[in-house]
């Protein structure tokens, strides 16, 4: 059963605002206490209509859809040896699937998702999900042969051929279309051990028509579309580019398996990217509006408090309540950093970097101690935070902090540590540098 009592690890209790009332405006400080008070996640309850939420998810649609998944491998037909091992390995939920989502409750709703998408277009999407396996093909399960590494890279090009050549032409095509990159970009990122950042940037401009409040689509496909999305935005946040297009929220107390209640956020990233290119080559007259622009954004970053359904306490578990507080407590504060570099150049204005950068470290601790595991979807913010520690030993504690992410394979966490001692290295040789300058220096790392 799940607790009604919420614990905001790092922040204090969520105050219940009233709905529909948005919350005061607040002042900046330099200081870390006034930080501390600015940047609290507070909480407002959102008044749904009782068929807001009756969508894929009710109680009616989810049955009918469990009906449709296979409760065997006998419903997936001409699978070789190899293959129905690897579809073994997919169909395994509690293996599998939780690495990719916030907590048990979103892993029932993903394996339900990718369990009917494959039986229903098995022989289109199959090599690109069994390719996936390969996540685990380092630890077989018991009395499972181990395959070879190059059975699960076979799969994956395999994959790739079919999904640069897919055409779309109906609504049902954009849903298969979207199974493929999200498989491959998870192919990509927990086998490879790499980005998927170029791969969200080839599949997301045909994808534009989805976005938005009166587009129909499909809530496991929004589910996929905001995992894109937010693949893309963090690699062109380090790599001075703008994204495909600004994400357009749905509605009010929109929860994500990936991004939980942080989804709107990504709107936000979106026009920090557009004035980051901007300051970057400012024409003389506009510099001072720029930032005019970017004070007034930063003010809305401040301002923005996650919304949630009224039975959210009832849904979903304690520690999954407490994952997706921290989650959206580290995206914002990560955004606010961001802006401030863009402001001020590394090295300078440190009182309000430190305090952010501390905020967003110990939450990760502090989920990491809660639930065992670090913060999904946010390794970008781990970056973001560790590129304004400058003491030797701190930053070996932050080097040391990559280890949390265990869900992710050890190449990657290689490369976030290679990302890292880059940034430090430049740093503390050049001075001056912003946050729209670090693309000419990291991008050797960021593929």
């Amino acid at each position: 059963m799940h607790s009604r009592n919420v614990v905001a690890v790092g922040m204090a209790p969520p105050s219940l605002n009233r709905p529909g009332r948005k919350p005061p405006p607040r002042r900046a400080s330099s200081s870390t206490s006034a930080i501390e008070q600015q940047d609290t996640i507070s909480l407002s309850p959102v008044a749904c209509p009782k068929n807001a939420f009756n969508g894929p998810d009710s109680e009616k649609n989810v049955q009918c859809r469990l009906q449709a998944v296979p409760r065997d491998l006998s419903a997936f037909h001409s699978l070789t040896p190899s293959e129905q091992q690897s579809l073994e390995v997919i169909l395994d939920k509690d293996r599998f699937f939780a690495r990719f989502v916030l907590g048990p409750t979103f892993a029932d709703e993903h394996f339900r998702a990718i369990a009917t998408r494959l039986y229903a277009a098995m022989p289109l999407l199959k090599d690109a999900f069994l390719a996936c396996a390969g996540i685990c093909a380092d630890n077989p399960a018991p009395g499972a042969t181990r395959l070879n590494v190059t059975y699960y890279y076979h799969k994956a090009t395999s994959a790739l051929s079919t999904f640069r050549s897919f055409q779309i032409s109906s609504p049902q095509d954009r849903s298969l279309y979207l199974s493929l990159a999200l498989a491959v970009s998870t192919f990509n990122i927990f086998v490879v051990g790499g980005s998927a950042f170029r791969l969200c940037r080839y599949t997301l401009p045909v994808l534009e028509s989805l976005n938005g409040g009166h587009a129909e689509i499909d809530h496991d496909d929004l589910a996929f579309l905001i995992c894109i999305l937010h693949i893309e935005l963090e690699g062109c946040l380090f790599r001075h580019q703008v994204p495909s297009f600004r994400f357009r929220n749905r509605a009010e107390g929109l929860i994500n398996r990936y991004l939980g209640l942080s989804a709107p956020l990504l709107s936000y990233g979106y026009d920090i990217c557009i004035l980051s290119t901007k300051l970057c080559h400012p024409a003389e007259d506009s510099h001072q509006s720029l930032l005019m622009q970017l004070q007034s954004l930063e003010a809305k970053i401040s301002d923005w408090r996650p919304t949630y359904p009224t039975d959210f306490l009832s849904r979903y578990s304690q520690g999954e309540v407490a994952h997706m507080l921290s989650q959206a407590h580290i995206f914002r504060q990560s955004l606010l950093l961001i802006a401030h570099r863009l402001r001020h150049p590394f090295g300078t204005c440190m009182n309000r970097s430190e305090a952010l950068s501390d905020m967003i470290l110990d939450q990760f601790d502090s989920i990491s101690s809660l639930v065992n595991r670090t913060v999904v979807s946010m390794d970008f913010a781990l970056l973001v935070a560790a590129f304004e520690v400058r003491d030797p030993a701190k930053r070996q504690n932050v080097l040391d902090k990559v280890t949390l992410f265990q869900d992710l394979p050890f190449t990657y966490q290689v490369r976030l540590k290679s990302i890292m001692m880059t940034f430090w290295r430049t740093v503390d040789e050049i001075s001056g540098l912003f946050w729209f300058d670090l693309n000419r220096y990291l991008a050797p790392h960021l593929d």
